[in-house]
């Protein structure tokens, strides 16, 4: 879910840049920010559980998971801070937004 968003928000933000990255290499990045971060994500969510609740405990995960993101996109792709930790959100949201939905829909 966070590939297709992800290139769909730099793609929008970038689209009159002239230096902006080729796709490939922003899918290769956004690819590899969703592997370091999710699972980080899923071990921070099982450890936080006894200690908080839903709410509270997924703000704070996929608020770090938006920091770091947008911190790998910001830098690896050479984005304006705006850019890499709007997208970082917009995806994480899109991506939590899914999840909920899959788990609740039952």
């Amino acid at each position: 879910m966070e590939l297709p968003v992800g290139l769909a928000c730099l793609w929008a933000a970038t689209r009159r840049d002239p230096d902006r990255p080729a796709w490939w290499r922003m899918a290769l990045v956004l690819a590899g920010c969703s592997l370091i971060t999710h699972p980080f994500a899923w071990w921070g969510n099982r450890a936080l559980v006894e200690a908080m609740p839903f709410a509270w405990r997924a703000a704070l995960v996929e608020a770090a998971v938006v920091v770091v993101e947008g911190a790998v996109l910001r830098f690896a792709l050479g984005l304006r801070s705006t850019t890499a930790w709007g997208s970082a959100l917009l995806m994480n949201a899109a991506s939590f937004g899914y999840g909920v939905w899959l788990i609740t829909r039952g």
